[in-house]
C-alpha cells in the first residue's frame, strides 16, 4: 500500500469490521467508535477518471470511474460514516495523489441541520448505524430505493465555476453528499463491496435514464476493482 492518510485513521476499526454475510454478525458504528477524521487528508490508492456517459444520443451525464482496492473502498466508507456521525467534521477534504487521478480532491459533505434554520415538519438527526455485511449487486439500488435517500455526486472545480463545456477538462473536484441516509447507504455498499468473499468488481450507480443508483441531477458513479477488465495494474506499478 502506498501513503494513505484514510488507512492510518481507519486501519484499526476496519480490522474490527465482521465478513460474514449470513446475517449472524453486525458491528454498531456510531460517533462512540468512528474515529474523528482530519479535515484535509491524502491518499494515493484511490484514483478517479471522467468520462461522458451518453444514452443512445438523446441524453449525456458525467460518469465517474473509481479505482482501488476492497481496503480502500472500506476506508472511504468508513469516512463517510464518521462526516455523517460526527458534527465536528461536515466537510473533508481527500487529496488524491494517484498520478492516474483526473480528479484530485475528492470532497466528504454532510450539511446537519441548525436548530435555527428549520423547515416545517419533525426533525431527528444521525445516532448509529447498525451494519450487517451482505454481498453486493452491480446495480445495488435499481427500484428499491428513493431518490432522495441516494447519495449525490457533483463534478467540479477547486473554485466551482463551470458553466459551459469547455469548462469540463478543468474540472478536478468531487464531491459526495446527501442525506443522512444517502450519505449511510453508500457507505454501507463500500463496506459490502470491500468483503474479503465478494467477488463482484464492479457496482454501477446510475441515474434516472439507466439503473438508478444516484439522486436527483448527481453525476453517475462505477466503482472498479482489481480483476476487472477496465483495471489497469501498471497504472498501480508505475505509481509506485
Amino acid at each position: 500500500m502506498k501513503q494513505c492518510d484514510l488507512q492510518t485513521i481507519y486501519s484499526d476499526l476496519a480490522s474490527q469490521l465482521p465478513s460474514r454475510t449470513d446475517g449472524n454478525e453486525s458491528i454498531t458504528l456510531s460517533s462512540e467508535n468512528l474515529p474523528l477524521p482530519s479535515f484535509e487528508m491524502a491518499s494515493e490508492n484511490l484514483y478517479i477518471v471522467k468520462v461522458k456517459h451518453n444514452y443512445n444520443n438523446w441524453f449525456e451525464t458525467d460518469l465517474l470511474w473509481f479505482y482501488a482496492r476492497k481496503e480502500t473502498y472500506r476506508y472511504l466508507g468508513l469516512l463517510i460514516l464518521s462526516v455523517v456521525f460526527h458534527q465536528e467534521a461536515s466537510e473533508v477534504k481527500v487529496r488524491l495523489n494517484h498520478s492516474y487521478s483526473e480528479i484530485k480532491r475528492l470532497i466528504v459533505e454532510y450539511a446537519p441541520r441548525s436548530i435555527n434554520n428549520l423547515t416545517a415538519g419533525y426533525h431527528t438527526q444521525p445516532f448509529a448505524f447498525e451494519y450487517y455485511p451482505q454481498l453486493p449487486a452491480k446495480h445495488p439500488f435499481d427500484r428499491c430505493v428513493s431518490p432522495k435517500d441516494l447519495p449525490c455526486f457533483d463534478l467540479s472545480n477547486s473554485t466551482d465555476l463551470n458553466f459551459t463545456d469547455e469548462d469540463w477538462k478543468q474540472r478536478d473536484t468531487v464531491k459526495i453528499f446527501g442525506s443522512d441516509v444517502g450519505l449511510v447507504t453508500f457507505a454501507e455498499l463500500l463496506l459490502n463491496f470491500s468483503v474479503p468473499h465478494n467477488e463482484q468488481d464492479e457496482i454501477q450507480l446510475e441515474g434516472e435514464s439507466g439503473f438508478r443508483g444516484v439522486g436527483i441531477s448527481s453525476a453517475e458513479v462505477s466503482l472498479f476493482l482489481p480483476g476487472h477488465l477496465a483495471w489497469t495494474e501498471e497504472h498501480w506499478q508505475e505509481s509506485a
